[in-house]
């Protein structure tokens, strides 16, 4: 495909396709008309052709791969458990952790929550629930986004 443009060399309008884009003139003279032609590849592949110098058979061609979730050293093992723990905080009321910890975690009810409540506040930490890390993640953040502390730990 080829593209044409025309550019008046004075500066009064630029027509593409036969259309001015400016309206200071509504034709340029020929004499005054640089015409220049651009040719655009029609596919990827044809421009990969045309522009590249990459050939499969000197070792430049990159193949990408989605690298996959493995239980090795630095992996993510979906399987895994994490813990979600609140920390106590002595600006906070005991009935203020409940009442966050029943509206973010839909699956406590209110003496699981009491339950929680007693723990942290006796010993200074205490869990709230095992999950996986994205919805342990998703809790934890939740929970910090209500001004409670808490932190994520694996199981």
């Amino acid at each position: 495909m080829t593209l044409m443009a025309f550019v008046n060399v004075a500066g009064a309008s630029l027509i593409r396709g036969g259309a001015p884009v400016s309206s200071s003139s509504d034709r340029i003279p020929s004499a005054t008309r640089v015409s220049m032609a651009v040719d655009i590849p029609s596919s990827p592949a044809d421009l990969l052709r045309r522009y590249t110098n990459l050939k499969a058979d000197q070792g430049r061609t990159a193949v990408l791969e989605r690298p996959a979730e493995t239980t090795r050293r630095g992996g993510v093992d979906p399987s895994r458990k994490y813990r979600v723990v609140i920390f106590k905080d002595p600006a906070q009321s005991k009935a203020f952790v409940a009442d966050v910890l029943l509206k973010v975690v839909p699956d406590l009810n209110k003496i699981a929550a009491t339950r929680i409540v007693e723990e942290v506040f006796y010993s200074g930490k205490g869990v709230v629930g095992t999950w996986v890390l994205e919805l342990a993640e998703m809790y934890c953040d939740l929970l910090r986004n209500n001004g409670l502390r808490s932190d994520i730990a694996e199981d």
